[in-house]
């Protein structure tokens, strides 16, 4: 899931954006719809090793050895690679879930999922819908 941070020259930096779209390195506001520049922001990972290298597309980085990521960390001082577990991560996610979340009530939706239904209605697909069994 790609995580960004915005510079955007009305609003300042906003941090934990999510954004599925490619783009030039730029990406409108979410706020005031501004073409910001995106920074890339801290990125998951389970530690460096040939078979299962750390790798960040939107660093453009892929580091296999634990020398090649102090290099890294002595030349970008402000990177930061996370684990899923660790408190900084789960902080992180639920600041963007939150922000979502209030994003898709402005827009006049009650939740992610009445957003997600009316999406895949918009794009002429059947919208998903949880089938629930009860009893045998």
């Amino acid at each position: 899931m790609p995580i960004y941070s915005i510079d955007c020259p009305e609003c300042g930096i906003i941090e934990d954006f999510l954004s599925f779209e490619v783009t030039d390195g730029t990406h409108p506001c979410p706020d005031c719809g501004a073409v910001s520049p995106k920074l890339a922001s801290a990125c998951v990972t389970v530690g460096p090793m040939p078979s299962k290298p750390i790798q960040s597309s939107s660093a453009g980085i892929s580091i296999e050895s634990n020398s090649q990521l102090r290099a890294y960390k002595e030349e970008n001082p402000n990177a930061n690679f996370v684990d899923t577990s660790s408190s900084y991560w789960k902080q992180k996610k639920e600041r963007l879930l939150e922000r979502r979340e209030n994003a898709i009530k402005k827009e006049g939706y009650k939740d992610f999922q009445e957003f997600k239904t009316e999406q895949r209605k918009e794009a002429g697909r059947t919208p998903i819908t949880p089938k629930i069994q009860v009893g045998g």
